[in-house]
């Protein structure tokens, strides 16, 4: 009739998770990057990615290599870098908790003290923790097996077998030793001798370490925060950074 408003319902708004179609027509809940389909339920894409040899790193199903926050995935053909530059700019964090076993004794918090003693020690537990330039990565040892979560399996590995003697008080000191690695059939390699010279940097301890391997020698410097306690049983725990 004249004069009647009539109500005509509109289609649903398809476009939805990053702007992209939702393809709900057998219920899988699918989403259309274009060049794949992205399961909202896995956060993973459903076919491998085309463009997946550069970056065989990572498993070629995820989305944009695992870290939505540096990366995005618009067209469902590799990860695009959105930020990059800014990253650049952040300290690198480690964060590393290990575990040693035999003769030795010490005990180290942060710039205040160390005291450490180690007439050998086999490192028997590694978890390292890094972030560097927006990056995650992560790997587990225990004994000799490692886990390396970008190459998610299992792979056999040696052990750090160390020497080490030093002391010092509020920065001021450093220890000397030596090192090498042992595999499964207790064969080593990689022989190393060691310096360290302690510093302060504001609360946290810094550290010069200079390696000499076959002759060659390099150094770095470690900054953060150590703690470690060790009798026989050693833990120790460090969180460092370093600025870019």
């Amino acid at each position: 009739m004249a004069g009647e408003n009539t109500l005509v319902a509109s289609p649903g708004n398809e476009y939805l998770y990053n702007g992209k179609e939702l393809q709900d027509e057998l219920g899988l809940g699918w989403y259309d990057y274009g060049a794949r389909m992205y399961d909202r339920e896995t956060s993973l894409f459903i076919s491998p990615d085309p463009l997946a040899d550069s970056t065989k790193a990572y498993s070629p199903y995820s989305y944009t290599l695992g870290n939505p926050i540096r990366y995005n995935d618009p067209t469902g053909m590799s990860a695009e870098d959105c930020c990059g530059d800014w990253f650049k700019n952040w300290p690198n964090v480690k964060i590393q908790t290990e575990v040693t076993l035999g003769a030795q004794v010490g005990i180290k918090v942060n710039n205040v003290i160390e005291a450490n003693l180690e007439v050998i020690s086999f490192k028997i537990y590694d978890d390292v923790s890094q972030i560097k330039e927006g990056e995650l990565t992560s790997t587990k040892q225990a004994l000799f097996y490692k886990i390396d979560a970008e190459k998610e399996g299992v792979e056999k590995t040696s052990i750090e077998v160390k020497n080490e003697a030093g002391f010092s008080v509020f920065g001021l000191g450093g220890s000397v030793g030596m090192s090498r690695e042992m595999n499964s059939d207790t064969n080593t390699e990689g022989f190393k001798t060691f310096k360290k010279i302690s510093g302060s940097e504001g609360l946290f301890s810094s550290e010069i370490i200079e390696e000499t391997e076959s002759g060659a020698t390099h150094a770095r410097v470690e900054t953060g925060l150590k703690l470690s306690l060790k009798f026989i049983l050693g833990i120790e725990v460090n969180f460092l950074y370093e600025k870019n």
